[in-house]
C-alpha cells in the first residue's frame, strides 16, 4: 500500500510539500505531510500527521487460549514486574479483573519464560503493564502489591474507563505483531524511565533512532529517518541512555491451546 501510493510532492503558494503514507504497525497506517517555506530568510518546516494520532489495535484473543511469555532482552538497571490486564468482552468496567502478575520484579533476565495458565476467553483484549521498582527493593517478590510497591506504572495501552472499546497505544510501550512458531503473537517493548516528554517518546516511536541525540525544540524531533528492522520485520532495538530506546524490557507473547499445550 505504501509503495503504491508513493510520495506526492509539489509547490504551493511559495512553498513546497511532500505527503506519503507510513506503516506504523501490521494493521495501521498514518498519512504524513511536510511543508517547507521561507520566512525572513529562514526555512520553516511544518508537519502534520503522526504516530500518536492513530489507534493501534490492542492484542485480542480470537479463540480460548493461554499465554506463553518469553523475555527477548532485559537491559534495564531498574527492576520491573510485568502484569497482564485482561479486558473481557461484555463486562462492565467495575467487574473487569484486576491486573495480574506474569513476572515478578527483576532485570537481566534474557530468555526467561513464564506461562499465564488461566484460559483467556475469546474476544478478550490484552493490556501489558510494566511496574517499575527503581531500587529493586522487591526483586523476585511474587507478592508485591500493585501498584503500591512500585515507583511508577507504564501501560502498553491507554484505556477509557467509560468506553472499554477505546484502547489507544500509550507512549511508553510498543506492541508489534509477530509469528512465534505456528501461532500469531506479539512483541512488547517498554521504555522504563519517566524522564522524557510524550513528544519525545512518540517521535522515537514514529521516526526511529537518530544519528545523534539532539532534540530540536524548533522541530520537536530528534531527526530520525525511520527504523532499522530485524530479519523478521520487527524494530531493531538498541540501548541508549539519553533518548527513549524502548529496549529496557522486551518480551514476546505467544498464544497456547489450553487443550493441547502447543502453540
Amino acid at each position: 500500500m505504501v509503495s503504491a501510493v508513493d510520495t506526492v510532492q509539489g509547490e504551493y503558494e511559495g512553498g513546497t510539500y511532500k505527503a506519503w503514507l507510513k506503516k506504523i504497525s501490521s494493521s495501521a497506517y498514518t498519512a504524513v505531510s511536510v511543508s517547507r517555506f521561507s520566512v525572513a530568510d529562514s526555512l520553516v518546516e511544518y508537519r502534520i500527521g503522526g504516530y500518536a494520532n492513530n489507534t493501534m489495535k490492542a492484542p485480542t484473543v480470537e479463540t480460548p487460549s493461554q499465554l506463553n511469555v518469553t523475555f527477548e532482552q532485559s537491559m534495564a538497571g531498574y527492576c520491573s514486574a510485568v502484569y497482564l490486564k485482561r479486558v473481557k468482552p461484555g463486562t462492565k468496567p467495575k467487574n473487569q479483573p484486576d491486573p495480574e502478575m506474569v513476572f515478578p520484579p527483576g532485570n537481566d533476565r534474557n530468555d526467561a519464560a513464564s506461562s499465564y495458565e488461566k484460559t483467556i476467553e475469546s474476544g478478550t483484549r490484552l493490556n501489558f503493564i510494566l511496574a517499575v521498582d527503581k531500587n529493586c527493593s522487591h526483586e523476585g517478590d511474587e507478592s508485591a502489591d500493585f501498584p503500591g510497591d512500585y515507583d511508577h506504572i507504564q501501560r502498553s495501552f491507554k484505556q477509557d474507563v467509560d468506553k472499554l472499546n477505546t484502547m489507544r497505544e500509550a507512549p511508553y510501550g510498543m506492541v508489534e505483531e509477530t509469528t512465534i512458531g505456528s501461532s500469531d503473537g506479539w512483541r512488547v517493548s517498554f521504555e522504563d524511565q519517566r524522564v522524557f516528554s510524550e513528544a519525545q517518546l512518540w517521535d522515537i516511536k514514529e521516526n526511529g533512532y537518530p544519528d545523534n541525540s539532539y532534540w530540536s525544540r524548533s522541530r520537536k524531533t530528534y531527526g530520525g529517518n525511520g527504523w532499522r528492522t530485524t530479519p523478521d520485520g520487527l524494530r531493531d532495538l538498541d540501548d541508549y541512555g539519553d533518548i527513549p530506546d524502548f529496549s529496557d524490557q522486551v518480551f514476546k507473547v505467544a498464544l497456547t491451546d489450553p487443550n493441547s499445550g502447543s502453540t
